[in-house]
């Protein structure tokens, strides 16, 4: 998919295997779900870069999506979807699993995300926003301070301090925030 010399924006129904390259700024804006597994996938070649909105269901398996820059604001997911039915639960699920390597930045906040690795490979560099994050099996991430500085719009967000969960401490566990909330 190529921006043709200008950033450019797409409409596409869903992803689910073949090979998809990107040349230049290109976003896609999704009315379906992503299903990257195996050698099948995206590959964004360094100086470009990709931005993705879907409010469905993603799983980036295996090399899914290759960012041969390796830098995390050069592909960016958004995860539009609101709460689940309920009011409290995900209204979306953003799996990365497999033994690849993958540098993003993801923005889901209504969004259970699940990083999983293989053995004791599965990596994100980058940045998530999400309802739940969970690391299992081998899978690591590790925040990409490159980000730090990135701003959407008018405002912006500064990073002062992060929690580094290597195991599980009372820091790492979820807190019960209901009582803090008027009904």
């Amino acid at each position: 998919i190529s921006d043709n010399g200008s950033p450019a924006i797409y409409s596409m129904s869903e992803i689910t295997g073949g090979m998809i390259t990107i040349d230049g700024d290109v976003t896609l804006v999704m009315s379906g779900g992503i299903s990257l597994t195996g050698q099948s996938g995206i590959v964004v070649p360094e100086g470009s870069s990709l931005t993705i909105y879907t409010a469905h269901d993603v799983e980036i398996a295996g090399q899914g999506i290759a960012n041969d820059g390796g830098v995390a604001s050069d592909f960016s997911l958004f995860g539009t979807a609101p709460m689940g039915d309920d009011g409290t639960s995900a209204g979306q699920d953003i799996k990365i699993a497999g033994n690849g390597v993958l540098a993003a930045a993801v923005y889901a906040p209504n969004a259970d995300v699940e990083i999983k690795g293989a053995g004791d490979t599965g990596e994100v560099y980058g940045g998530v926003v999400a309802l739940t994050a969970t690391i299992v099996g081998g899978g690591a991430f590790h925040f990409d301070e490159a980000l730090r500085g990135i701003s959407d719009g008018g405002g912006s967000y500064d990073i002062t301090s992060w929690l580094e969960m290597t195991s599980a401490t009372d820091e790492s566990r979820p807190k019960d925030l209901s009582t803090n909330f008027w009904e």
